[in-house]
C-alpha cells in the first residue's frame, strides 16, 4: 500500500509540473494577413530566448489569429511590440519572433493582439531562406505547388533574372 500510494504521489507531481500546472503560460494574440508556414506547438521567440509556443491557429475574416503561450516569467512582451514569423535554423520550421517596440508601452496581458508583421514586410533573406526551407522539406506531392508559389512570389517581386525562372522540367 505504500508502494502504491508514493507511486500516485510521484505520478500526480509529474503531470502537475511536467503540463505547466505549477505555473500557467500567459497567453497573447497575434494578428498576421499570412503566417507562412507556422504549425501549432512552433517555438516563440523573444531576444533570442525560446519563452513560449504558439497554442492554437484561427481565422477571422482576412485575418490569421495565432494564439501564443508564454510559458517563460518576466519576458516583457509589451502591447507595441510586433510579431514575425522567421525560419531559426535551416532544418527547423518557422517560428514566431516578438520584436520588441518602445520599452515605454505597457506590459500586453492577454486580451491585447499584437501587429504581426507580413511577410512582404519582411526582409528577402528571410523569404528565401523560407522559401528553401520550404522546397526542401514539401512532399513529393507538394513540391510542384509549392514551387509555383514561390516561383510566383519570385515574378511579383522581382527578384528573378527579367521576371521570369526557369520552368520545372523534372
Amino acid at each position: 500500500m505504500k508502494v502504491l500510494l508514493i507511486f500516485v504521489s510521484v505520478l500526480a507531481g509529474s503531470l502537475w509540473f511536467g503540463c505547466g500546472g505549477g505555473s500557467p503560460a500567459t497567453t497573447i494574440a497575434v494578428r498576421f494577413t499570412s503566417a507562412a508556414n507556422i504549425k501549432a506547438e512552433a517555438p516563440v521567440i523573444y531576444r533570442g530566448v525560446t519563452v513560449g509556443k504558439v497554442k492554437n491557429i484561427a481565422f477571422e475574416e482576412r485575418y490569421v489569429i495565432l494564439r501564443l503561450a508564454l510559458a517563460t516569467p518576466g519576458a516583457p512582451i509589451r502591447k507595441d511590440d510586433k510579431a514575425k514569423v522567421i525560419t531559426p535554423g535551416l532544418l527547423s520550421g518557422n517560428a514566431i519572433e516578438i520584436v520588441p517596440g518602445p520599452a515605454s508601452a505597457p506590459a500586453a496581458g492577454p486580451n491585447d493582439v499584437l501587429q504581426g508583421l507580413d511577410p512582404a514586410n519582411q526582409t528577402t533573406t528571410e523569404m528565401l531562406l523560407s522559401a528553401l526551407v520550404e522546397i526542401l522539406t514539401a512532399g513529393p506531392e507538394d513540391r510542384d505547388r509549392v514551387m509555383k508559389k514561390w516561383r510566383r512570389w519570385l515574378d511579383e517581386s522581382h527578384l528573378a533574372p527579367e521576371g521570369k525562372l526557369p520552368s520545372n522540367s523534372s
